[in-house]
């Protein structure tokens, strides 16, 4: 079975789910994002903290068994059929006004 990763972040887990994706897209099957993040786990539960760096020694056989799944992704023609014909799926933009507005581009 493969090993287990939770991902968090301070940052809305807009960098965890990210990297959730990358994990799920090249095939991790077992990856989760903490709900709520490093600031629920932290200041609201109140649960614990070690500030200590865990160091894994690296694996001695490379991962041969992660393999991108190119069904996470949609081309361009794939996002016109939707916009074309609205109940096929949906199209979400995840960008915030500012970003949507052109003013900001990070």
């Amino acid at each position: 079975p493969q090993t287990e990763i939770v991902v968090y972040d301070d940052v809305n887990s807009l960098l965890a789910t990210r990297f959730w994706w990358v994990l799920s897209y090249y095939g991790h099957k077992n990856v989760r994002v903490l709900h709520g993040g490093w600031n629920r786990w932290a200041f609201v539960e109140k649960l614990p903290i070690d500030f200590h760096a865990t160091r894994l020694e690296p694996s001695q056989q490379p991962r041969t068994d992660l393999k991108p799944n190119d069904n996470m992704i949609v081309d361009i023609d794939s996002v016109v059929s939707v916009v074309a014909e609205p109940d096929a799926a949906f199209l979400v933009d995840t960008r915030s006004e500012m970003e949507w507005r052109g003013m900001n581009q990070n």
